[in-house]
């Protein structure tokens, strides 16, 4: 057992050391690019831990004890401040999912809005609050607090999302988030140990000093940590070389509410929020029943424990189950763990274990839950054709009422039992016992709550990397018809595609076959020493030949996704977008003659006998009345006429010179210049440029057989080069 594990730690370290620069085969981000990201997130966490006193909250040392602002000053504050912070973080959400620069959408945000931030918490806790009024006090309060809640999740949000952007893979956005919240989980042990003592020095978190020279210091190593997630990291989402976000906030939202994946796991999140009713069972196991506070104080120590096991289930669960089976499983186990704490509540050892068990379990979604989400944007991408990550939070703000609503029943039946202000009626048994039970039936009920939407959840690893392999197609297509692909994203875009062909179009495995071939195996003699082994071997055979048939069979059935994409243009309606496109397309954009009714009436004569054939036909009732109303938009946003942007500026900007100060800053000017003017088109004449773009994708999907043959001709070359 020894030997094998020191091997095991052997073949970890080998790995790490051969893809410490250079990630491995089906991989994108190489080891030292991963700890870049965790040690990032660890100056992230020292800064957003620092910044959280810089917040009108009554848990706030800073603003309360020190300041002497009161709690319900703070919290009628805090009501007025969030309606103008909603306003603020929707648009705050569009101008971060229309950011475009060239080191990507969310790194430019880490490197720059963490700068103000620090400037204004400095100047902030540098205020002579000793000769201000309690109104001053108030007031600048108010000021700075508003000012850095505006600003901060600019920080944070983007390095949240990274994650979701540094690779595509989503086997491999698992391993990455879970050593990322490994890393950075330390950055609150080492704060929580390191400033208590120090503060103890300088008046403890009662006296102003003690945020001046002990707690800022780490908001100045946070940010500096920081930078190691904005340098030393890259994005990679799957879009075309010369793709400029249009985010529309209101259009966009409401588009999320089409992307069933994004509906399941949302209704499964806000219809399971009675599981959290048990968070403080155990420790009023110790504070009421057992008032054993030095076990309480061990216990506590032990269950910090259940999320690095977690951490390291996540990224195995997820490569052999994926994450859907991942999350499945934690719901599922979740409730056999509460439904062991109803019978075991009254024995503590066996309350802590289950406790204990259904917090690994239960922590699972600290890594689960970015990787859903991120393949979440990834398949929105590939229904709507349009990237969005922060857009997500606006829709979800639709919601907000009902978090509200639902957060009021589980402090409505603490109110029912007695438990408002004063918890002492818990030392009473016969009340303690039935809130208990209750509080873990309700949670049992939440947790398959939970569960049951999930069923319903069919994006699984294979489906996924199929749908990535689309994106890579339809940027592969845009960015050779652009003049801009290069040869490793073809080859990597036509491997993929190649594989996927041969999955599609090749044999079906005979899993019945092999099923009986593993019978077999299981029949034959093992009565000597030589039938035992020859019938292992056979079994290992059978059992390897079955998981491989089982694979590919899925391989096959996703592969249906790509196959699609490369011959839709072949369905009817594809062909009655296109006709619609052409027609349309007949004149220039300044010289539309669209007749009223003219493009609905032939939206309404669709077909509508299937499911299918009704939801299109509803699509091309909605795009019918947008085409209608174009002229109208572009003469009121185009009074002196309308004219489309060249569309070689932005290419031709894109491949300007940047080796001098002065080139990059001309080139930038023309860059931004060029997204500028095709932005403001393309919101007016949205469905006039979707036309254009529909013919285009359909001249260059009939390039495929041409893209295939320039990509054997490279292969060729690199395989003769290698021969040499």
């Amino acid at each position: 057992m020894f030997e094998q594990t020191v091997e095991k730690a052997r073949g970890v370290v080998t790995n790490v050391m051969r893809h410490w620069s250079k990630p491995a085969k089906g991989n994108y981000v190489s080891y030292k690019e991963i700890l870049n990201l965790g040690i990032g997130g660890m100056g992230i966490q020292f800064f957003t831990i620092v910044l959280a006193y810089f917040s009108l909250s009554s848990s706030s040392t800073l603003m309360g004890a020190t300041l002497g602002i009161q709690p319900m000053h703070m919290q009628f504050i805090g009501i007025l401040m969030s309606g103008l912070g909603t306003l603020i973080a929707i648009g705050r959400n569009a101008m971060m999912d229309n950011t475009h620069t060239k080191i990507g959408k969310f790194r430019p945000y880490i490197i720059f809005s963490g700068i103000p931030i620090l400037v204004l918490a400095f100047i902030f806790v540098f205020l002579d609050f000793d000769k201000m009024s309690y109104i001053q006090k108030l007031s600048y309060a108010t000021v700075f607090t508003f000012a850095i809640g505006c600003i901060l999740p600019f920080y944070s949000d983007s390095y949240n999302s990274l994650p979701s952007v540094i690779t595509p893979n989503s086997e491999e956005r698992g391993k990455i988030v879970a050593i990322n919240a490994f890393l950075y989980s330390v950055a609150p042990t080492i704060y929580h140990f390191i400033v208590p003592i120090l503060a103890d020095k300088t008046g403890g978190y009662t006296d102003i000093r003690t945020y001046k020279w002990v707690v800022m210091p780490f908001a100045v190593v946070g940010l500096g940590l920081g930078m190691f997630a904005a340098f030393g990291t890259k994005e990679r989402i799957v879009v075309p070389k010369t793709y400029i976000p249009k985010v529309n906030t209101i259009r966009s939202s409401l588009g999320v509410f089409k992307n069933k994946y994004w509906v399941i796991t949302t209704i499964s999140a806000t219809i399971g929020f009675l599981e959290g009713g048990i968070s403080n069972l155990l420790n009023w196991s110790f504070m009421y029943d057992s008032q054993n506070y030095k076990l309480m104080g061990v216990v506590n120590t032990v269950l910090g424990t259940s999320a690095t096991i977690a951490f390291i289930l996540a990224p195995i669960l997820i490569k052999k189950i994926g994450a859907r089976g991942a999350l499945l499983l934690k719901e599922g186990m979740n409730i056999v763990f509460i439904a062991l704490m109803l019978i075991s509540y009254k024995n503590i050892y066996f309350f802590f274990l289950a406790w204990y068990l259904n917090q690994i379990f239960s922590s699972l979604v600290l890594v689960v839950n970015p990787v859903i989400g991120a393949d979440t944007k990834d398949y929105h991408q590939y229904i709507s054709g349009e990237r969005i990550d922060m857009t997500f939070s606006t829709a979800q703000m639709v919601l907000t009422p009902i978090g509200y609503l639902t957060g009021m029943v589980i402090p409505y039946f603490f109110e029912s039992y007695g438990i408002t202000q004063n918890y002492d009626i818990l030392f009473d048994p016969m009340v303690r016992d039935n809130v208990f039970r209750i509080l873990c039936i309700l949670a049992i009920i939440g947790a398959f709550l939970q569960f049951a939407p999930l069923v319903f959840y069919d994006l699984t690893q294979t489906k996924h990397q199929n749908i990535i392999r689309v994106l890579k197609v339809r940027a592969m297509f845009e960015d050779y018809s652009n003049g801009v692909m290069t040869d490793e994203d073809l080859n990597d875009t036509m491997s993929q595609v190649e594989r996927s062909e041969g999955y599609y179009y090749g044999a079906t495995p005979d899993t019945n076959l092999l099923l009986d071939n593993l019978k077999r195996a299981k029949k034959l003699p093992k009565s000597t020493k030589d039938e035992r082994a020859v019938r292992k071997t056979e079994i290992r055979n059978a059992k390897k030949a079955l998981s491989e048939s089982k694979k590919a069979l899925l391989e096959k059935e996703s592969a249906e996704i790509l196959i699609n994409e490369l011959h839709k243009f072949d369905t009817p309606s594809f062909q009655f977008r296109i006709n619609l496109s052409r027609k349309l397309t007949e004149r220039q954009v300044d010289a539309l003659d669209i007749k009223n009714g003219e493009y609905l009436s032939a939206a309404m004569s669709l077909p509508e006998g299937t499911k299918q054939e009704r939801s299109f036909k509803k699509s091309e009732i909605r795009r019918a009345r947008r085409i209608e109303k174009m002229p109208i938009k572009i003469a009121k946003k185009y009074p002196n006429g309308i004219a489309e942007p060249n569309p070689k500026e932005l290419p031709q900007a894109l491949i300007m010179p940047d080796g001098t100060k002065e080139e990059r800053k001309a080139k930038s000017r023309a860059v931004k210049a060029a997204e500028r003017s095709i932005k403001r088109y393309h919101t007016i004449a949205n469905e006039y440029v979707q036309a254009q773009k529909l013919l285009i994708f359909f001249e260059n999907y009939g390039k495929l057989e041409e893209i295939r043959q320039l990509y054997k001709q490279k292969l060729q070359k690199v395989e003769s080069e290698a021969v040499l």
